[in-house]
């Protein structure tokens, strides 16, 4: 499933517990499935890796944020 990870240790402030082991540490892995051209997060427990859930790599706030820039400098250009 996975090609290259990038992998961040992350705080679990919640207590939240991996159903498999119950261990509290877990990580966020970035990579590209085999066939898919986008790029996804996995939260994975640390210890044992099971998949937790699957986010999109890209904020959607802030791309949401680029586009409104790019959308600000059109109508500006528009207005002179």
């Amino acid at each position: 499933m996975f090609h290259k990870l990038k992998i961040l240790t992350m705080n679990n402030y919640s207590s939240s517990k991996c159903p498999k082991c119950e261990k509290t540490l877990f990580e966020l892995a970035e990579d590209v499935p085999t066939n898919s051209k986008y790029k996804f997060q996995y939260l994975r427990c640390s210890s044992c890796h099971t998949l937790i859930t699957v986010l999109p790599f890209i904020h959607t706030n802030t791309m949401l944020q680029a586009i409104e820039e790019k959308i600000d400098t059109i109508v500006s250009k528009l207005k002179h």
